[in-house]
């Protein structure tokens, strides 16, 4: 693969990545806004779950941040080399 390649591909990952972090964010609040009615026998079940998916979505955000990065520190290091 050359090197066009593999950035359109990092920064499809990426984006991916982002849009899933985001997907179970949104899963994690409507947990939450689920786990908040008093008349729900499953209530902690919902937190649990809504906890459960925020902490993916923070790792998985965590990985966009450092696949960004990545993209960015190389792109860096090849202009670096060209001149």
């Amino acid at each position: 693969m050359n090197a066009r390649a593999t950035r359109v591909a990092y920064w499809l990952i990426a984006i991916a990545l982002l849009f899933v972090s985001g997907w179970f964010l949104n899963i994690a609040m409507y947990n939450w806004w689920a786990a908040g009615f008093p008349h729900n026998e499953y209530r902690h079940a919902y937190a649990s779950r809504g906890n459960i998916f925020s902490v993916l979505a923070i790792v998985l955000f965590a990985a966009f941040v450092s696949v960004v990065v990545a993209i960015l520190r190389a792109s860096k290091k090849r202009r670096m080399a060209k001149t």
